[in-house]
């Protein structure tokens, strides 16, 4: 009896190890975190104006990717709308991937240009806008957007093609994207970044002079990213140090083999005993 309820007990702990395990991401990822500083905005640095966009590329559809943005601005800013979000993909030069966004579909109230205008940095392959115009800049006075608190959101999904042949995978999509990363350096208004966030409507930051010569003394930001992570195509997730880690393969085929063996003897057991 005693056997029987160690053996019971070996088989729940191992169960448990096996629930416990974290599911990855099938789709392979990567995160960009805008933060406005003096260093990334092109209007000086507005503190607590943050957000978070995340390209997701489909394992079942190589060069189909998803754009989902995120808000995450918070004291002192008490207002801020996030308005528009772009990048250049990872054409030849100056990578050698050849990457080309051969379209892209907005997720309603969002729309997608190719090629929209970004002031003073000409155009990007590729933004995602509330605007129904389409442009980068998110022209006028939209009143509409993710504001402080709203959850994340799907805005577009992007078709890619490419001319390397090696390119064929999701997760080599996403590795070519993210070697288009850089944090800024430099003047912000001359710095060439490869991805972009606009807000506007922004208040309680400060009283830069942007903010005093709009009508209703709001400020606009455009920022380039500040940081990057990556994940999914088999990697951890970001904050993987907080979660135990995955059993290797044979080890968790090992474990459940070995908890069905125990099941079986334990049933033959009650069955002669």
């Amino acid at each position: 009896m005693a056997a029987r309820l160690a053996g019971a007990s070996t088989a729940a702990g191992l169960l448990s190890l096996l629930a416990g395990m974290p599911a990855f991401a099938a789709d392979p990822y990567f995160t960009l975190t805008f933060d406005s500083t003096a260093a990334s905005s092109t209007d000086g640095g507005h503190t607590g104006i943050k957000g978070q966009a995340t390209y997701t590329f489909s394992t079942a559809t190589p060069g189909q990717m998803t754009l989902n943005l995120q808000n995450l601005s918070g004291s002192p800013a008490t207002t801020a709308l996030l308005v528009s979000s772009g990048f250049n993909a990872p054409t030849n030069p100056p990578s050698t991937s050849d990457v080309t966004v051969a379209n892209g579909t907005g997720i309603a109230p969002w729309v997608v240009s190719l090629n929209g205008s970004l002031q003073p940095f000409g155009s990007f392959d590729a933004c995602t806008s509330i605007n129904s115009s389409g442009d980068c800049d998110a022209s006028g006075s939209p009143n509409a957007g993710l504001a402080i608190g709203d959850p994340a959101k799907d805005v577009a999904t992007f078709t890619l093609t490419s001319a390397n042949p090696q390119l064929t995978t999701a997760t080599q999509y996403r590795d070519a994207f993210v070697k288009m990363f850089q944090p800024p350096s430099g003047d912000p208004s001359q710095f060439a970044g490869s991805y972009f966030m606009r807000f506007k409507a922004i208040t309680g930051t400060g009283s830069l002079a942007s903010c005093t010569s709009t009508p209703d003394g709001s400020c606009s930001d455009k920022i380039w990213a500040t940081s990057i992570t990556t994940g999914g195509g088999g990697e951890a997730p970001p904050d993987s140090s907080s979660v135990p880690g995955p059993l290797p393969l044979f080890g968790a085929a090992a474990a459940f083999g070995y908890s069905r063996k125990l099941r079986r003897r334990m049933k033959q057991s009650s069955m002669f005993g």
